[in-house]
């Protein structure tokens, strides 16, 4: 677990002789700002004003004693200023910090709980040479002959793009990543592929993931997987092929499913397979999702495909005696964890919202903004991650309003240990997630309660 005291040491180094280091190795002009006082000045501003523009980020460096000019900051917005950005972003990256162990039983079963999902944020098509979007066609004009997977068809086509991946642990909150590829790259050709995983931890993605290799080579590591099956896969059972999969579905309503299968023609992944009808409501809303895709496709829909939109079925190599059906499908809820992470990134710090339409610094103005919430992740691991039922959003909006007392300490005004521990005490205050809801947590899921079914 990272201590406040560790988190202040990270920080003054960070923003202080790493940013100066990166500054030089990126060739950064440095007559009226050094690389520390540039990169507190953009990485805060933009953090406590993610709206901010150039006048407003003026008025913050004269909060910080840096008295300048529109048109003197203006011109910092450059290439090479992105180029340190980025790096800085990287260096950030690499200081894994972890908070304490999240008490959930179902979780402490495993060395490690990781989600792992991508996020794509469009960007001008002059940073097309940069990082290539994944359509190739300007934003929002949708090409009928785009191919990709279900989730790249769902994403915005743009001439430029930056796809954000990352790998999440739900046991200590360890964040890998925000790792950058070009939107157009498939999230398994992410440097995560590189970064291995302690034996006996459990991985859950989506079905953007499910490709046999990587999950064989998952299985030959000792690694766990959960994840949607991805229909058309196919499956052996007691050395038979299965021809159709509804042959192992039963007709009750209350049944669930829990066969041993093998996966793939030739890649033979061994799991489990696990099924649970859902309800109706939820079914005929995927049948009308399936519909309209075909629609759009013009092609038509299988008797076949609208019954199976009745049951979610899951792929795992857990053993049945460390995971029974209902833990499993409790995982799989979690998985949505990660994609209210970038939502958050999104809404509340607005990385894929600019306040120019100028190519370089709209490239700054996004590298700024995810170091802050790298950063900002740091003071809620450490605020309130051993808290089960802990709120991102509470810890967000503190962290944000103790933004500027930090920017503070770290330009000598006051004792930035002290701004840090004032800022965690304030996350642990307000963190809590309110139980009075009558919709259930993902922590009541996890935690074992009566909660069933996947929507």
């Amino acid at each position: 677990m990272t201590s406040i005291p560790r988190i202040a040491f990270q920080l003054r180094r960070l923003f202080g002789e790493e940013a100066i280091r990166l500054a030089k190795e990126a060739g950064l002009r440095q007559r009226h700002w050094n690389g520390a006082s540039l990169l507190r000045l953009l990485v805060f501003g933009w953090w406590a004003h993610p709206t901010a523009g150039v006048s407003q980020l003026v008025s913050v460096a004269n909060s910080m004693g840096k008295q300048t000019s529109k048109q003197v900051l203006d011109d910092h917005f450059t290439q090479r200023t992105a180029t340190f950005l980025l790096s800085v972003l990287q260096e950030a990256v690499r200081l894994l910090v972890c908070g304490q162990q999240v008490s959930i039983p179902l979780l402490e079963r495993f060395r490690g709980v990781f989600l792992e999902d991508g996020s794509v944020v469009s960007l001008p098509a002059a940073l097309a040479p940069i990082w290539k979007g994944n359509g190739g066609n300007p934003a929002g004009k949708q090409g009928s002959q785009y191919q990709g997977t279900p989730k790249q068809r769902q994403e915005p086509k743009t001439e430029a793009g930056i796809k954000l991946t990352v790998r999440w642990d739900l046991l200590r909150g360890c964040l890998h990543g925000p790792h950058l590829q070009a939107a157009r790259n498939h999230e398994l050709s992410s440097v995560l592929r590189t970064t291995q995983m302690p034996k006996g931890s459990l991985w859950i993605g989506d079905l953007g993931y499910f490709v046999l290799v990587w999950l064989r080579d998952l299985n030959e590591r000792g690694v766990f997987f959960l994840l949607r099956y991805k229909a058309g896969t196919i499956l052996w059972h007691n050395g038979s092929r299965i021809e159709d999969i509804q042959d192992l579905l039963p007709q009750d309503e209350q049944a669930t499913v829990d066969v041993p299968v093998i996966c793939g023609a030739n890649k033979l992944v061994p799991a489990r397979l696990l099924a649970q009808r859902v309800p109706e409501k939820v079914a005929e809303q995927r049948r009308a999702k399936v519909k309209e895709a075909a629609r759009k496709r013009q092609t038509t829909v299988s008797a076949r495909s609208l019954a199976l939109c009745g049951w979610t079925m899951v792929i795992t190599n857990v053993p049945v005696e460390l995971l029974c059906v209902r833990e499993a499908f409790a995982l799989l809820r979690a998985r949505w964890q990660i994609e209210l992470l970038f939502k958050l990134w999104k809404e509340s710090g607005l990385i894929d919202e600019w306040s120019s339409r100028k190519p370089w610094q709209v490239l700054c103005e996004f590298y700024a903004k995810l170091i802050a919430m790298v950063v900002q992740h740091w003071l809620m691991l450490v605020g309130c991650w051993d808290d089960p039922f802990h709120s991102l959003r509470h810890a967000t909006e503190v962290a944000r309003q103790r933004s500027a007392v930090i920017l503070a300490a770290l330009g000598g005004q006051g004792s930035l240990r002290q701004a840090v521990q004032e800022t965690i005490e304030g996350i642990r205050a307000a963190c809590p997630l309110s139980s009075g809801s009558r919709r259930p947590r993902t922590a009541d899921f996890l935690l074992g309660e009566p909660f069933w079914g996947l929507t």
